[in-house]
């Protein structure tokens, strides 16, 4: 969850949750699509983007929620506004 505090995420698209994670390495990528797939069994597909050659990842709707309920059951670090966020989401 650290991770996502920092490189991290959460908020709302056109009223539909989300949670987005940026990193330029390979091993966190690898390790955090992994770790997508499961807890929600959604497969990410990602590739560099062009400008920066970082991964974009991310999910919406209600595989963000059921992410965002996995990463509070831990509920030991966090940012407050981050921590405030996703208790909104969970409300979604």
């Amino acid at each position: 969850e650290g991770i996502l505090d920092g490189d991290g995420s959460y908020g709302y698209r056109n009223n539909t949750p989300f949670v987005g994670f940026v990193t330029k390495s390979e091993k966190l990528k690898e390790a955090f699509c992994a770790v997508i797939k499961k807890i929600v069994g959604q497969e990410l597909i990602a590739s560099r983007n062009k400008r920066d050659e970082v991964y974009n990842l991310g999910l919406t709707s209600v595989n963000a929620k059921i992410f965002i309920q996995w990463l509070l059951k831990a509920d030991t670090f966090y940012i407050q506004r981050k921590k405030e966020k996703m208790n909104s989401i969970l409300e979604w």
